[in-house]
């Protein structure tokens, strides 16, 4: 489950750009427009200094995109992962996660049910993201690469020039 929680994790923090274009487009009409008048996407994907201010940022957004994948990171619990700082009690069943940082120290304590149902939520939210890639690539089939022979030969077959 360690695995699942920092994959996803990483994948889901990757995904944040998408998040923005779509609230972008859907917003003020481009997904290079955040409606300051200021920042281009570029810009503004690159001026965060990691994946987790990103995610946080998005929660300030909150419209149909959003839902369902709004606080289910926790940077605690990647941090430990990834650093291998975890304690696990199995006889309490409960899971330490620290974060030693720069001579901090965070911890957060789970139940081995409280992390699994975390790791659920987080795989839904990937599901959610990934029909997304998938509804996107299918309008660029459809739309976008009209010009492409293939398109031409398809449209051609259901007599759709006429």
């Amino acid at each position: 489950m360690e695995t699942l929680y920092a994959k996803g994790y990483e994948l889901l923090g990757e995904s944040v750009d998408l998040l923005f274009g779509l609230h972008n487009i859907e917003s003020y009409g481009s997904y290079d427009n955040f409606g300051n008048g200021r920042d281009g996407f570029y810009k503004k994907m690159t001026s965060y200094s990691s994946k987790y201010l990103k995610y946080q940022d998005l929660s300030t957004i909150n419209n149909k995109y959003t839902e369902g994948l709004l606080g289910v990171l926790d940077n605690i619990i990647r941090n430990s992962i990834a650093h291998n700082s975890i304690e696990i009690d199995g006889l309490n069943q409960i899971i330490t996660f620290i974060d030693k940082h720069k001579e901090k120290r965070k911890e957060l304590k789970l139940s081995f049910l409280d992390f699994g149902k975390r790791c659920i939520d987080l795989y839904s939210s990937i599901l959610i993201i990934w029909e997304y890639y998938y509804q996107l690539l299918k309008y660029k089939l459809m739309m976008i690469d009209k010009c492409s022979p293939n398109y031409v030969i398809a449209v051609k077959q259901n007599n759709c020039f006429q």
